[in-house]
């Protein structure tokens, strides 16, 4: 992946922005390996996330800068795969 390409990942929401839901942490495993992605909402997105998601898989649209471990996904969609 490059600099500034349009992404869609798929991980579990580790942590919420608590005071106002404009970013979340993803995990990520690809290929077999776990990594982390800051998923910015306040940059590209009218929408915030509820605290209460934490836990949950989320398939996400953005745009991807940084090179890990320091990827940001400029967040413009989330959806939350139902709970099990």
């Amino acid at each position: 992946m490059t600099d500034g390409e349009g992404v869609i990942v798929v991980g579990r929401i580790l942590e919420v922005c608590a005071s106002a839901g404009c970013w979340f942490v993803l995990e990520e495993l690809e290929d077999g390996i776990s990594s982390q992605i800051l998923v910015d909402l306040k940059p590209s997105a009218d929408f915030t996330l509820p605290s209460s998601v934490r836990g949950r898989r989320a398939v996400v649209t953005g745009t991807l800068y940084g090179t890990p471990p320091d990827r940001v996904v400029h967040g413009v969609g989330v959806r939350l795969e139902p709970e099990t």
